[in-house]
């Protein structure tokens, strides 16, 4: 096998080492090439963790912007306990709530005595949603309420939930 290398021609080694070295020069272009990649997928992933941050902080912009713009529709506080907000009570007169409720908590009452407040604002919820059936002069004026302002009968039905919650605890019924 010796003998053949040394009886090969100079430009059989020429050709051999440009070879050589033409797959060198690939070698490192793509090494190049790799590193030069990875740099901007780095550079891309920064800055799509920053395009990111910053459609939030324009999300949470527009939003401020339109509870600035655009009345409080909401009829409930979302704190806790659950309380009505004054567009919730303006609601609850205009339905004549007061009566409505007082009428109910006869109902209720024998089902939430000795219950936490918590059990309590359920089953009136629950009562409200599921049982609750009201005369037809009551149902026209939560509906007419609904539609005055923009609001479903649920949300109306809700202010009188946490009416009737209120009135049954301040009767005592819970443990």
């Amino acid at each position: 096998m010796s003998s053949w290398l040394a009886e090969q021609p100079a430009w059989f080694w020429l050709s051999v080492a440009t070879v050589l070295l033409s797959v060198a020069t690939v070698l490192v272009c793509i090494g190049i090439w790799v590193g030069t990649v990875s740099t901007g997928l780095k550079t891309t992933r920064g800055a799509l963790t920053e395009i990111r941050s910053d459609i939030r902080d324009i999300r949470h912009d527009v939003a401020s912007l339109l509870r600035g713009l655009l009345p409080d529709r909401s009829l409930l506080t979302n704190g806790s306990p659950l309380r009505v907000t004054a567009l919730g009570e303006q609601i609850a007169r205009q339905i004549g709530a007061e009566e409505v409720v007082t009428q109910m908590a006869r109902h209720v009452r024998p089902r939430v005595i000795g219950k936490s407040e918590y059990e309590v604002q359920e089953e009136c919820f629950s009562y409200l949603r599921d049982q609750y059936r009201p005369q037809h002069n009551v149902e026209e004026r939560i509906l007419k309420s609904a539609y005055d302002h923009g609001l479903s009968r649920g949300q109306v039905i809700d202010v009188l939930a946490v009416m009737l919650r209120d009135e049954l605890l301040k009767q005592g019924v819970s443990s």
